[in-house]
This record gives structure tokens, C-alpha cells and sequence, in this order.
């Protein structure tokens, strides 16, 4: 049987984390060289030891402070903004945060993610009576950027009108492995608090846990990568 959790309020943020490049999203390891074998739309890859490697596409390391924090550099100076820290300007690429160079001014911040400043204040948020009515929901960049994706292929415009409509809505954000769970939980929690900044409304994001021990009985179509008795 199918179990998850909706959490739909957080109070803590976890410990940044991500992959050091796209490859290892998609199951890849990372390239020790840069020698371009293939490109795609993920990125551009490479063979190492006989097996297909990714090649991170970053700027000098000088000119980009995310690396350092274990996150990217976006490929462009101009990358569009969806969050400001006391970091820097992040991006979003291929489904992930990346770092915006120094000295660059950045694209206009997109969707609904909005921008500025943002000061975690470390104090409990408690709520009373129904948590979903009266707030606005948080509007996933990395959704957004799929159906703008999506509407590039597009030529019928009442589709399009359609797909651009689905970007205001918002959907659950689904931690399904640790690895996801360390890398989408802070990142998210910090869009949708920077949204709160920028509206002034109360932000509801929902996460969907489902990296569960023994998650689906163990089914081999869906079966998470924790066995039922294992201690985490």
C-alpha cells in the first residue's frame, strides 16, 4: 500500500546539498576531465573508464560563489533570478539551483518565486484550523520551467494558453530519496519564503514524503531504496 505524507508546514531548514554536476541527477557520475563527447539538452557528456560521464559547464570558480556551497554555476551571467540570499543571485537549470557569476545584474525574477533579501527569523511556525484556506501556494520553479519547456514544442495557441494557465498552479513537491530530500527541501522552503516576501501573503508549500522504509510493501515498480527494518 501506497503511504505518504503531506507535511504541510516546516520548521526547519535542512542542510544544503546537491550533485556536483547534472550527471549525477540522472544516475551519471561526474567527469574528472573535460573532453565533450556528446551534447544534449542536459549538458554535455563524456567517457571515462568505458562509461558516460557529465562535464560541469561552470564558470572559474573565482567568478562563482555557489560552487563552494555544493551547488552549480549557472551557464549564463544573465541567468534569470528566482531567489536572492546574502549568497548571491540564484538560478534555476535543468530542475536545479545554480549559483549566478558575481558582478552580473541577472535576468528579471520569474513566476511568482519573487526576490530579495531573505532572513530565516528560527522561530516555530504554528498553525490553527485548516492550513489551506486563506493562503497563497507556492509555485514550484522547477514546474514552472518544465512547462515552459513543454510550451517551446507548443504551436497551437489555445494550448499554449492552456500550459501557460498550468504555471500558475501550484503541485506537491514530492521527496521520494535522501538525495532529493537534501537537495529540494531548504531550496524550496526559501523560494516559497522569498514568494511570502513579495506578495505578503502566507505561503503554503506541501512536500510529499515518501522515501519511507518499505515505501509500497516493497513493490519491485515503486519500491523506495530503504528496506522496512533499516535504520536511518
Amino acid at each position: 500500500m501506497k503511504t505518504s505524507i503531506v507535511l504541510t508546514a516546516v520548521a526547519a531548514l535542512a542542510a544544503k546539498a546537491s550533485a556536483a554536476c547534472f550527471a549525477e541527477r540522472l544516475g551519471y557520475p561526474c567527469c574528472k576531465g573535460n573532453t565533450v563527447a556528446y551534447t544534449d539538452n542536459d549538458g554535455k557528456w563524456g567517457v571515462e573508464n568505458g562509461n558516460w560521464c557529465g562535464i560541469a559547464d561552470t564558470p572559474s570558480p573565482a567568478a562563482c560563489w555557489s560552487t563552494s556551497l555544493g551547488y552549480p554555476c549557472c551557464s549564463s551571467s544573465s541567468a534569470q533570478v528566482y531567489y536572492t540570499d546574502n549568497d548571491g543571485k540564484w538560478g534555476v537549470e535543468n530542475g536545479d539551483w545554480c549559483g549566478i557569476p558575481t558582478g552580473s545584474t541577472g535576468g528579471s525574477t520569474g513566476g511568482s518565486t519573487g526576490g530579495g533579501s531573505v532572513t530565516p527569523s528560527g522561530e516555530q511556525f504554528t498553525i490553527s484550523g485548516n492550513p489551506f484556506s486563506g493562503v497563497e501556494f507556492y509555485i514550484n520553479p522547477y514546474y514552472v520551467e518544465e512547462v515552459d519547456g513543454a510550451i517551446a514544442q507548443m504551436s497551437d495557441s489555445s494550448l499554449i494558453a492552456k500550459a501557460e494557465k498550468m504555471k500558475t498552479y501550484s503541485n506537491a513537491i514530492w521527496l521520494d530519496t535522501i538525495k532529493n530530500m537534501q537537495s529540494w527541501l531548504e531550496s524550496n522552503l526559501q523560494g516559497a519564503q522569498s514568494q511570502h516576501q513579495s506578495s505578503g501573503k502566507d505561503i503554503l508549500t506541501v512536500f510529499v514524503v515518501y522515501d519511507l522504509p518499505g515505501r509500497d510493501c516493497h513493490a519491485l515498480a515503486s519500491n523506495g531504496e530503504l528496506l522496512p527494518m533499516m535504520e536511518i
